[in-house]
């Protein structure tokens, strides 16, 4: 059973118990394991049907639990929430960090003569979001030129010791939190720190959250860096990250070769299709390569 939700925490009187349809086909295992590889202990929790996480929705906190339901086509949704006037946004945002509302059977459609090439696909893949471009951008920074545990461990590090406490959960960090502390318990380059700290105080204005494309303006933060956020912090579908080092050695061991022009406007799906291959065929031993772990160090 997943961690006990935030109730001693939270000023709420009780759980709400809601059901979020899908169409199918839906490729549950795969999304699940997607977030699982990369859960943060305090911030979310997962089993083999459920995954669940704190949040911070703005002046709004909670958490929720979702379960699936393949049977109906549907997940439950165990949802606390301080404030319910934010209900309906929070209800839409864990939609789109779930992929519910796309016609993932169109979109295969139109990515056939992509996915023909492939060795193999999964069908009813679905994109993997994150709660807000800001945690997709932090994630991504931390996650530039280390190992996949390495990133997972700096992400670890940074929720336990910045994020704020609710009822023995915790929250990912604000942008002030991340802005006004030096950050020397994370073992990396003073450059990445820097990076981290300089995109957190610019990400304080919340208006500029929404406008990914203007974090190239930054220091240490390149092209990469905002597809990535886009794709994850923002569920953009047309996301083809060509210089991503999974992408490239997926379509090198299987000598694909076609134009991800002609995958408009699906192209995040391509890529996700091409991480999932080379997951598949990695060996055992091998550490899996993330999206987060596998870009280039970014300085502009």
């Amino acid at each position: 059973m997943p961690d006990p939700l935030l109730t001693p925490g939270l000023n709420v009187s009780s759980t709400l118990e809601l059901y979020l349809s899908y169409r199918p086909p839906y490729a549950w295992q795969p999304l699940r394991d997607f977030l699982r590889q990369r859960q943060i202990a305090e911030l979310e929790w997962s089993g083999d049907d459920y995954y669940g996480r704190t949040f911070r929705y703005q002046q709004a906190v909670g958490a929720f639990t979702l379960y699936h339901q393949p049977q109906q086509y549907r997940f439950r949704l165990e949802l606390q929430l301080d404030k319910l006037a934010m209900l309906q946004p929070v209800l839409q945002n864990i939609r789109r960090i779930f992929d519910l509302d796309v016609d993932i059977t169109q979109v295969e459609q139109d990515l056939a003569p992509q996915l023909a090439q492939l060795s193999s696909t999964v069908t009813g893949l679905r994109l993997p979001g994150l709660w807000d471009p800001f945690e997709a951008g932090v994630r991504a920074i931390l996650g530039q030129q280390v190992t996949v545990s390495a990133a997972h461990q700096l992400v670890q590090q940074l929720v336990q010791q910045l994020g704020d406490q609710v009822a023995g959960q915790r929250l990912f960090p604000t942008p002030q939190a991340i802005a006004d502390s030096e950050l020397t318990f994370l073992k990396m380059p003073q450059a990445r720190r820097d990076t981290l700290r300089g995109f957190s105080r610019y990400m304080q204005n919340s208006e500029q959250a929404d406008d990914i494309d203007a974090w190239q303006k930054l220091k240490g933060i390149g092209p990469w860096t905002c597809h990535y956020a886009r794709m994850r912090g923002l569920s953009d579908p047309d996301i083809w990250l060509a210089g991503d080092a999974g992408v490239k050695n997926a379509l090198k061991q299987g000598a694909i070769s076609f134009s991800a022009e002609a995958g408009r406007p699906w192209r995040s799906y391509l890529t996700l299709q091409l991480w999932q291959l080379l997951a598949a065929t990695a060996k055992p031993t091998t550490p899996k390569i993330s999206a987060a772990q596998s870009n280039v160090l970014e300085n502009h």
